[in-house]
């Protein structure tokens, strides 16, 4: 568990940067005026959530030791080599950071134009205006 957190940590400055970058990127997509546009948008993010979580599995199996590559030592885990381990650690957190922040985005997005209550969005509307 020690292990886990330490990598967590040593992994955040450079995955954080990415996830906020990416849920940047997704909002400015779908905050364009165009509805095909941002049907287009939609789609690609759609497939590229669908990626990240593929990689996501990947890092997964490689941090869990299902997966093996011959060129592994499987006798240590080496914090600074490209061992397996190490390896399916960064697929896991970098997947998963930028996963989020696209998944974020596309959550706000579905929150601003489809209202879980229709009367309160409409009071909501009748304020702004």
């Amino acid at each position: 568990m020690k292990l886990f957190l330490v990598e967590a940590l040593m992994y955040l400055p450079l995955s954080l940067p990415w996830g906020i970058l990416c849920f940047a990127a997704a909002r400015w997509g779908l905050q364009r005026k165009s509805p095909r546009l941002r049907r287009v948008v939609r789609v690609c993010l759609l497939i590229g959530l669908a990626l990240l979580a593929a990689g996501m599995v990947y890092g997964l199996l490689r941090y869990c030791g299902v997966l093996v590559f011959p060129d592994d030592d499987p006798s240590s885990i080496h914090l600074f080599n490209s061992s397996g381990g190490d390896e399916g650690f960064q697929y896991l957190y970098m997947c998963g950071t930028v996963f989020l922040g696209i998944l974020a985005a596309l959550r706000q997005e579905r929150a601003t134009h489809h209202p879980a209550d229709p009367q309160k969005a409409a009071d909501q509307h009748a304020s702004d205006c």
